[in-house]
């Protein structure tokens, strides 16, 4: 027999001997804590670190059942003989470190079964002193934490893969917010220089219109110009506010009408004309934004123009959505304290009321010149790009409404 095996017999007798000498001491007392050590089903031993290598002195019936191993295999052997190829390193040294200085510890670490299975053990180590405060022995308990272990395991592999994932999309999100605000600012870029392009050459436009008319004698070609012009210009309004509202798929028909109707007020000098306005917000589409301006445009100048000629009124400017035959629609009109058969017939026989004729078929609206209603001198109904929230029409006939310019 060599020597090493000799020495590792010499150790287990010992470990025994050690053993049955604690033994001794407390069972037959009747200590209630080695009762207590061997009837529970939680795994404990004992070691001794008076002998070499801190070998195990005691196991319960707990510990073989849970390990696999004899008694036998256990006694006169370290406990790291648990330990296998995937214990962590860094739990080894701190379990030295611990008996070592003779500290509490308590510590998950892998361990292996007899038959190889691993599992989670939930150590607990405990120096155990003697009535002169010396180290005798240490405690140690044993717990199977292999099912909770696995939980948090799988719960951290899935909150890194959910991590990778999120990471994934918020670069996917971020490539993708950089594409497209490169793309917004090319086609702001673009919608710029088309702005400046379209205002340029509606002012060019009206430039060579005024330029005409210096060149023209007679009293006709002035004003048939100066309709011309007062055209372009309603286009241009349009359009800067088509450039500048924040909804470039909708107009705001409502907010343009009191732009045109005081335009048309100063261009002409009437400031006699009070204007009362009654509107609430209407929109049409965008597509339909240029014609509904030269609309408005036409409708407003030629009230102005043929209504009140040798007297003064009250222009009162109507618009309100509602729904009729279940289609949105919006309802424009124009009325006053009362208008002559004369006026609305000159008003619907002019120019103005040719291209209005002309507008209506494109915008799919109905002009009404209200033959019985002197009060009012045409109304005016299309449809509206938003839903119906105005309840029932205003009568314009009244005088309610907000009063602006002067009597």
């Amino acid at each position: 027999m060599s020597d090493d095996k000799e020495d590792d017999i010499a150790a287990i007798v010992r470990a025994r001997a050690a053993g049955s000498e604690l033994w001794a001491e407390h069972a037959p007392a009747g200590d209630p804590f080695a009762a207590a050590v061997r009837a529970t089903r939680m795994a404990m031993i004992i070691t001794d670190p008076h002998l070499d290598d801190n070998p195990i002195v005691y196991v319960n019936q707990a510990f073989c059942s849970l390990t696999g191993y004899e008694e036998s295999e256990c006694i006169g052997r370290n406990c790291r003989f648990l330990q296998g190829v995937d214990t962590d390193p860094r739990h080894r040294m701190q379990i030295r470190e611990y008996v070592e200085n003779n500290q509490d510890l308590h510590i998950e670490i892998l361990n292996y079964k007899r038959d190889g299975t691993p599992f989670w053990n939930s150590l607990f180590v405990s120096p155990v002193l003697d009535r002169e405060g010396e180290i005798s022995h240490f405690f140690a308990s044993q717990l199977d934490v292999t099912e909770r272990k696995e939980r948090e395991q799988g719960m951290e592999r899935l909150a890194s893969e959910l991590a990778q994932a999120k990471s994934m999309l918020e670069g996917q999100v971020d490539d993708r917010t950089a594409a497209l605000m490169q793309t917004l600012e090319t086609r702001t870029k673009l919608l710029t220089e088309l702005d400046h392009r379209v205002k340029n050459n509606l002012q060019l436009m009206i430039s060579l219109v005024n330029l005409e008319k210096r060149h023209r004698a007679s009293e006709l070609e002035h004003e048939a110009l100066e309709a011309i012009r007062v055209r372009l210009h309603a286009l241009g309004l349009v359009h800067r506010k088509l450039y500048n509202e924040d909804s470039i798929g909708c107009f705001d028909v409502s907010e343009f009408v009191r732009n045109i109707v005081e335009d048309h007020q100063l261009q002409s000098g009437r400031s006699d004309i009070r204007l009362v306005f009654n509107t609430e917000p209407v929109s049409v589409t965008s597509a339909k934004a240029g014609p509904v301006a030269l609309f408005v445009n036409e409708l407003v100048g030629a009230a102005m123009r043929y209504a009140y000629q040798g007297r003064r009124g009250s222009l009162k400017l109507g618009l309100h959505a509602m729904r009729e035959g279940g289609e949105r629609q919006f309802k424009l009109s124009i009325a006053d304290d009362g208008y002559s058969a004369r006026e609305k017939d000159d008003t619907r026989r002019s120019t103005a009321g040719s291209i209005l004729a002309l507008l209506a078929r494109q915008l799919d609206a109905r002009i009404d010149w209200c033959e019985g209603d002197a009060h009012t001198l045409v109304r005016v109904t299309m449809p509206c790009a938003e839903p119906d929230h105005s309840g029932s029409l205003t009568d314009l006939s009244s005088d309610g409404g907000h009063v602006i310019g002067r009597h």
